[in-house]
């Protein structure tokens, strides 16, 4: 899908909120039972018809929130929130040095719907003196989530969005690591080698042996510095009765760092 537009965005929050409003109104018009919350920033973008007083609510339950995004991962809003959400990818020349009308067309790239948990999004704080209150931006977990429910993808765009996918899927597993060495060792009696680590995970990884090793010794030395676990030789023990550790974004080995959007993508509404 392409197409072109005389004029310029004033800035990169009207570009991106340009393109989330204008799917927005598409998706309405084309479905039977999602409609325009005509609540100003109200939340979700989509209602289901009649479910609540003239289809209007600041805070609402089901429906679809809709973001347009140059950005390839790591979308972000205003606040984390569970259910359903709509990425609209596009791809804009925005080519300062190119006459308006030489640049090439707009197109969109992918439709991405998924429902998202909680645990699916980062939070961080506004700094001091900023007006928001912080962003939101959602992890490898939901960016999985989406790109496996995409429900269109550019012909073109593809084999981008399949090698897209199996990034977040890896980055996904790097972040879940800490969680699942850990509940391994305890399931073997609290304590394992490596070695016994790398068979239990191995059939849940989605990166390859040699990776998976490294990746365990990482998150074993991160756990240890952490005071999770200790070292017996060749084995690793849970150390005393810590508890059963949550999801750490970021965790992994040098060189590993979750990726995230810059501030070129903003939602439809302030949530």
């Amino acid at each position: 899908m392409t197409g072109r537009c005389g004029g310029t965005w004033l800035s990169k929050d009207d570009r991106n909120g340009g393109y989330s409003r204008s799917g927005v109104t598409r998706l309405a018009s084309a479905s039977h039972t999602l409609v325009l919350n005509q609540k100003h920033n109200g939340y979700p973008d989509l209602l289901v018809d009649g479910r609540y007083p003239g289809n209007a609510v600041q805070h609402g339950e089901g429906g679809l929130e809709v973001k347009g995004s140059r950005a390839l991962l790591g979308w972000q809003t205003h606040g984390p929130r569970a259910g359903w959400f709509c990425v609209i990818q596009f791809e804009l020349d925005d080519r300062d040095e190119i006459a308006l009308f030489d640049r090439e067309p707009t197109k969109v790239r992918a439709v991405l719907v998924a429902e998202v948990a909680m645990d699916d999004w980062s939070w961080q704080l506004a700094g001091e003196g900023r007006i928001r209150c912080g962003t939101a931006s959602l992890c490898a977990s939901g960016v999985v989530k989406c790109r496996a429910g995409a429900v269109w993808i550019d012909p073109a765009f593809k084999s981008t969005h399949d090698q897209l996918l199996t990034k977040a899927r890896a980055d996904a597993f790097r972040d879940d690591r800490p969680r699942l060495v850990e509940q391994a060792i305890r399931q073997n009696g609290g304590k394992a080698s490596e070695e016994h680590l790398l068979g239990e995970l191995s059939p849940v990884s989605p990166v390859d042996q040699a990776q998976l090793a490294r990746g365990i010794k990482s998150t074993l030395d991160g756990l240890r510095k952490r005071g999770r676990v200790v070292r017996n030789g060749k084995r690793w023990a849970v150390a005393g009765e810590a508890k059963t550790p949550e999801p750490v974004q970021g965790q992994g080995e040098p060189g590993e760092s979750p990726d995230t959007e810059g501030p070129d993508a903003v939602g439809t509404s302030a949530n």
